[in-house]
């Protein structure tokens, strides 16, 4: 709703309790849901709020998960590289979108496209700068397109 006041009080609320909820035991159908995580979900607000550095900082934050979330590991690496995308950070966003793709490249899902799709359609403003255009050779083998409409 782009209540942004009000999005960072929950943000921070939330992240208050996921405080006091680390010193208690998680049941096990939670156990995935960690700082990182609730870092990644921050970053994707702050992003919708138009607060690109703390979207910034909350999705580097993001990545210091535990090991074996590969998927996981690539939503949070492609948000990274669509948000620095949106800084014109452009060599940082190619080298971390480089490496979702990577990532990307092991997994087959719709929400897969979606994030590096998300990531290609925020770099195209870009696709003059010699490095974005191999990037985009790159996607386009993957079938990801500068081209696509916008998906997040």
């Amino acid at each position: 709703m782009r209540d942004k006041r009000g999005s960072v009080a929950a943000l921070r609320d939330a992240e208050e309790a996921f405080s006091r909820a680390e010193e208690t035991d998680h049941p096990p159908w939670l156990s995935y849901y960690d700082a990182a995580y609730l870092a990644a979900k921050m970053a994707h607000c702050m992003r919708e709020l138009g607060d690109l550095r703390a979207a910034e900082r909350f999705a580097r934050r993001s990545l210091e998960m535990s090991a074996g979330y590969d998927r996981g590991k690539l939503f949070n690496t492609a948000l990274l590289a669509s948000i620095l995308a949106d800084l014109w950070e452009i060599g940082e966003a190619c080298e971390v979108g480089r490496e979702a793709l990577r990532l990307g490249s092991k997994m087959q899902s719709a929400r897969t496209r979606l994030y590096l799709q998300d990531f290609a359609t925020r770099l195209r403003r870009h696709q003059a700068v010699p490095a974005v255009a191999e990037l985009g050779d790159e996607l386009a083998a993957m079938g990801i397109s500068f081209d696509a409409a916008p998906t997040a």
